[in-house]
């Protein structure tokens, strides 16, 4: 088969459609050496995925390469595509479908109705549709109609990185931690629960003195000031650590440091940061929402997002019983290396194939 893969998700500041595209590239260059591999990417590809232009010049293009399948890692696609070639998209998530008013200030919000109508008519000409948890799987189905046959389950994987083991020298102790912080990765949409998530932080500090920093892994999105307000309002500008975008490298190393991950989002359809964390050997809590729930197995201390209490009680737990912290740090770790980039590869080349099945 030739095989048309969208790159137009990886940009320069990786969000997480663009770092699973990545993972998915190096994948299945590792474990496919059957069918051929065309990356859609500048200069081949001149026009943006939003634009008109990308609903005609898209078939032509595939045409002319002579494609025989055509994968978006995202919803979007060009609904001119031929019948002659198939279609896979990726599914991560139906937050702006579902609640809404998670992301109030986002353009599918903004313009709840159309993409309401794009990832209907994506969903129904899309011959697969990958959902990368069995959660997004149910959402898919119960939001947009979709037999369950044509949705297959493929988890999310991590950049090789991640996988690269600890450097250890006879002068270190592979035991501690070489700073102490409390991190969130992610953005900062309201379904993140980041304001939750200081909140709880704000009670840490005045009810056990901790001298933990809370660091902010994540570009900051102008459109939400509230949280750096919330920060302000609470006197904790000089306990809360703003760190802006980083590059992989840079952020496996911070989660490398850390004393714990906390995720408290309302909602998600993976959530990366929690096997991104479980790999490097950091301790993680998250959210009880069935998505990370599903994705942690067992191995996250889940708590109510919207219980500061619990959530506050929860942080303290981890970081201030090293026995606990670390015990919980070696299952997540041991549970996380299971989903390999090989797997994931592997996965998805079954569903590319299943489409010329009868």
């Amino acid at each position: 088969m030739r095989i048309a893969i969208d790159c137009r998700w990886i940009l320069p500041k990786l969000s997480g459609v663009g770092k699973h595209t990545e993972t998915l590239l190096e994948g299945l260059a590792q474990v496919d050496r059957v069918n051929r591999y065309l990356f859609l990417k500048a200069p081949l590809v001149n026009f943006d995925i939003f634009s008109r232009s990308n609903q005609w010049k898209l078939p032509r293009l595939l045409k002319r390469l002579d494609v025989n399948l055509y994968h978006s890692p995202n919803f979007m696609i060009s609904l001119m595509i031929p019948k002659t070639i198939k279609v896979v998209i990726t599914v991560h998530d139906l937050i702006p479908w579902k609640f809404p008013d998670y992301t109030p200030r986002a353009r599918k919000t903004k313009f709840n109705w159309l993409f309401k109508l794009i990832i209907k008519r994506a969903v129904r000409r899309a011959d697969r549709i990958i959902a990368v948890s069995h959660n997004t799987a149910r959402d898919i189905q119960e939001c947009l109609g979709v037999p369950a046959k044509k949705i297959k389950v493929v988890y999310n994987s991590v950049g090789p990185e991640f996988f690269v083991p600890l450097n250890i020298t006879k002068n270190s102790n592979p035991g501690k931690k070489m700073a102490d912080y409390i991190l969130f990765v992610g953005r900062a949409d309201p379904y993140k629960n980041l304001a939750g998530l200081v909140r709880a932080y704000g009670k840490l500090v005045k009810k056990h003195n901790i001298t933990h920093k809370l660091m902010i892994v994540g570009e900051e999105d102008p459109r939400y000031p509230e949280v750096p307000e919330l920060v302000k309002k609470l006197g904790l500008e000089d306990k809360v650590i703003f760190y802006g975008y980083v590059e992989q490298e840079r952020l496996v190393n911070l989660y490398r440091r850390a004393s714990v991950l906390v995720m408290p989002s309302l909602y998600e359809g993976f959530g990366l940061p929690v096997l991104e964390a479980m790999i490097c050997g950091v301790p993680v809590i998250a959210s009880n929402t069935p998505a990370l729930a599903e994705i942690a197995g067992g191995n996250a201390l889940l708590v109510d997002p919207r219980d500061t209490g619990k959530l506050t009680d929860a942080i303290y737990k981890v970081i201030s019983d090293a026995d606990f912290a670390g015990q919980l740090a070696e299952k997540g770790r041991v549970y996380a290396n299971q989903f390999t980039i090989e797997k994931m590869a592997k996965k998805t080349v079954t569903v590319y194939e299943s489409c010329f099945s009868a």
